[in-house]
């Protein structure tokens, strides 16, 4: 990232004033400045690795604060007479100077993002008669609501042509943009705002199987605003984030989601997700931080995604299930078992327990999951349903051990049935966290998972036929005489 020399001026540490440069590259949220010590030589602990907050001036008068700082490299110019401590910030208030060490604080903060308009279901345009084009209606949505925050779902859009020259160009664009808007019943640092904006964030990339790009961020304090005549208008502040991502228009990303993929705005408001999310987002953190690694933008192999999924359903399952063994036993003889018909509780019994005898092995928390209560049938393509659980374990004791002993003993799944048997991982853990989420009727979820990440069996058909279409092609190419 290469930043553009802002200006100098100076910054404040402890009462204390120093001398510094600011460089910025504002589109992507690039953040760094020098701070000049007046010592050759000057103590590495003179300022410390991590400063929460430094607030500066630079001498063209433009104000700012910076938060989360990192030192980043330290420099002594002996011939100068100085030392140079450069650091780089998370984010930035711009135009916002405050002794206050915490910073100014702000009640309300919007975060903007791209490509969630499909998924808000809600345009800020509407279309009439004769295809006449006009302003909607307001979009302002509540979607959560506790005793300290606010949050609402909104839709930004630019204006319409109002002046006769304005049509008079050969080119008028449009743009409209889904934005979270965050407030807060207090006054709070920027960091309160950032913790809800990105437990929101994760559920709509959940609900939309794609990464969310960030394009702008501002906020609002009671304590700055214009003064126009008697009267107090406030002033939105313009915030600098380092998850601020320019290249927004994505054509590949809007090309491959259709809004039948998506769990929309509309379908979470329905069944209360935002709320049960909110109230489970502690004991699902981890299984969503290994989910969501999987819509990294700098893409992820099928191994390490394998991996991911196996240990967030493990972990899944010791958060929201069971991780005692004794109640994993009672779990098996007085729910899952309860209403199984005679016959077949032997095999399912020793299906489930798996090899749990004083913790609960991984096969046998994969067969609880898989089972899921005989409300559905999970497809595991051409290995056996009741061999699954035991394939998944094997293949991830190898991939982890190294061990080929392993190999020898089980079956462990080849790197290309790796990236087709995800999925499967994938469908289970998504049929879970929707539960968590409040969605209720099995049917939809199967469909919209299904309808997602397709078919395991179609997919090995595919390949089959593909394969074998290659074969043929290459035997025919043997059996011809070329002249």
């Amino acid at each position: 990232m290469e930043l553009s020399y802002n200006g100098s001026g100076k910054i404040l540490y402890r009462e204390k004033k120093y001398r510094c440069d600011l460089y910025l590259k504002e589109d992507e949220g690039g953040i760094l400045f020098k701070i000049y010590i007046d010592e050759p030589v000057a103590s590495f602990i003179e300022l410390p690795l991590e400063i929460d907050c430094l607030p500066g001036k630079l001498d063209n008068g433009f104000n700012f604060t910076a938060f989360r700082c990192s030192r980043t490299h330290t420099e002594h110019r002996v011939t100068e007479g100085c030392s140079v401590f450069t650091f780089q910030a998370h984010f930035m208030l711009k135009g916002i100077g405050s002794d206050n060490p915490d910073g100014t604080k702000l009640y309300k903060v919007v975060f903007g993002l791209a490509g969630i308009l499909q998924w808000g279901t809600f345009s800020g345009y509407k279309i009439g008669e004769e295809y006449s084009l006009s302003n909607g209606d307001p979009v302002e949505i509540s979607i959560y609501e506790n005793d300290q925050v606010e949050i609402k779902y909104l839709v930004n859009t630019s204006m319409l042509p109002v002046t006769q020259d304005y049509l008079l160009k050969d080119e008028i664009t449009l743009f409209q943009l889904g934005v979270i808007e965050i407030r807060s019943k207090s006054s709070e640092k920027y960091d309160f705002f950032e913790k809800y904006y990105h437990i929101v964030k994760r559920l709509i990339e959940i609900s939309t199987a794609k990464s969310i790009k960030l394009t702008y961020v501002k906020g609002w304090s009671h304590n700055v605003y214009y003064d126009i005549e008697e009267k107090q208008i406030e002033m939105p502040i313009p915030i600098l984030t380092s998850e601020l991502c320019p290249n927004h228009k994505d054509e590949k990303d809007d090309n491959r989601i259709y809004k039948w993929e998506w769990f929309t705005l509309p379908e979470l408001i329905e069944n209360n997700s935002f709320s049960l999310y909110m109230s489970k987002y502690d004991k699902l953190e981890p299984i969503i931080e290994l989910y969501m690694e999987s819509f990294s933008p700098n893409g992820i192999s099928y191994k390490r995604l394998f991996l991911n999924l196996v240990q967030a359903l493990e972990t899944y399952h010791s958060r929201f299930i069971t991780n005692d063994i004794k109640e994993f036993k009672d779990r098996i003889e007085n729910v899952i078992l309860k209403n199984r018909p005679k016959e077949c509780i032997p095999n399912d019994r020793a299906f489930l327990m798996a090899n749990s005898r004083k913790f609960i092995t991984l096969e046998s928390r994969l067969a609880d999951l898989q089972l899921a209560n005989f409300e559905m049938v999970i497809n595991t393509g051409d290995i056996q349903p009741y061999d699954f659980p035991s394939v998944i374990s094997s293949t991830r004791n190898y991939l982890i051990h190294y061990d080929e002993r392993i190999k020898q003993e089980k079956r462990v799944l080849t790197d290309e049935e790796i990236g087709i048997y995800y999925k499967t991982l994938v469908f289970m853990l998504e049929y879970y966290l929707l539960k968590e989420l409040g969605f209720t009727d099995i049917k939809t979820k199967i469909n919209k998972i299904h309808n997602r990440w397709g078919n395991i069996s179609t997919t090995l058909s595919i390949i089959k036929a593909s394969k074998e279409s290659e074969k043929s092609y290459d035997t025919n190419n043997e059996n011809s005489t070329f002249l």
